[in-house]
């Protein structure tokens, strides 16, 4: 493969994923304006290697250009298009393309198949449920791709959520919490429709977190001259998420949060990550204040009004009766010594 793709790696972009033409004219445009050749099979190891999948056909392009977002454009849904329920599905079975008939697979639709097959060459079978057996017929896809096929097999042992976690973490540069799923429906939808009320939440924060240190590195990313500037959506239209995890105080925080109306779940979820955000923040800037005060901490305006911001949000917590790990008792411990 070519070592300097870097170097036309926004080009490659744009006549990829912005303007939806094939690899073959990419190539092409590549060689004949650009002098940068390279093979047929380095770039699909290039795309592959970013998550990029193949463009043949409208629909494919525009699936591309849905999964991707996070990385290549500002997301233009506001809050209220973004979780708008779903259109109802019709549950059947079919004969799928080929020679090999349908099985009933839990309960994903066919529609939902066909378009599993046709846009990502994926076939599920009705054997092998197991989380692992079903992110590897994913692994090629956008991970909120592959997220759905998980949840629409999903089952509460454990393992599904474990797999769930990684793959949105590990993939946090690429996931789109706002993905549309085929049947119209947003991802925690899906959850709240195919995940345990045990799970539900721990698997929600964990989409919401992806989202934020997605954007968080593409700010970076931006700033630091990797990639040129893009226009970011005004703070009117971007998720209330992240207007909330930008705010100087948690008080300012939480009251973006609380003036949403959103589903349980997005604002569940939200809340947690925020709050954890600004008790890492206060945590930070106390453990700073203790070490500069010391031995006279206790005395301290600054590490009284630090530590008075930190017990208030420990006590929102407490008040919206979310299950709170061990670190933030320990630590709150040591802040009221």
């Amino acid at each position: 493969m070519p070592k300097n793709w870097s170097n036309h790696a926004d080009e490659i972009r744009r006549l990829y994923l912005k303007e939806g033409k094939p690899l073959k004219e990419v190539r092409a445009i590549m060689a004949a304006d650009h002098e940068f050749e390279a093979s047929t099979r380095a770039y699909r190891m290039y795309f592959e290697s970013l998550g990029w999948r193949k463009n043949t056909s409208a629909i494919s392009r525009r699936a591309q250009k849905h999964s991707v977002r996070c990385i290549t454009s500002p997301i233009s849904t506001t809050i209220e298009s973004a979780f708008e329920a779903p259109q109802p599905s019709r549950l059947s079975l079919g004969q799928p393309p080929g020679t090999f008939p349908w099985q009933p697979v839990s309960d994903i639709d066919l529609p939902t198949q066909e378009a599993f097959a046709a846009i990502y060459g994926i076939t599920f079978r009705t054997s092998g449920t197991d989380a692992k057996d079903i992110l590897s017929l994913v692994q090629w896809a956008p991970p909120a791709v592959a997220l759905q096929a998980v949840l629409l097999k999903w089952q509460s042992d454990g393992l599904y959520l474990k797999v769930s976690q990684d793959l949105i973490l590990d993939n946090h540069y690429l996931f789109d919490v706002q993905f549309r799923t085929f049947s119209g429906g947003t991802i925690f939808q899906l959850i709240e429709e195919k995940v345990s009320s045990q799970e539900k939440l721990q698997l929600g924060r964990t989409c919401i977190e992806a989202d934020l240190e997605c954007h968080e590195s593409q700010r970076q990313q931006y700033s630091n001259g990797t990639y040129p500037s893009p226009e970011f959506q005004s703070a009117d239209a971007e998720p209330f998420w992240k207007r909330a995890y930008r705010a100087i105080e948690w008080v300012d925080a939480k009251r973006i949060l609380l003036a949403t109306a959103t589903p349980k779940l997005v604002l569940e979820s939200s809340f947690f990550v925020i709050a954890e955000s600004f008790f890492k923040r206060y945590k930070k800037q106390l453990d700073g204040l203790k070490a500069r005060y010391y031995p006279h901490i206790l005395t301290s305006a600054d590490v009284f009004l630090v530590r008075s911001k930190y017990l208030r949000l420990l006590e929102d917590l407490y008040g919206s009766m979310m299950e709170l790990g061990l670190s933030w008792h320990k630590h709150a411990m040591s802040i009221i010594k």
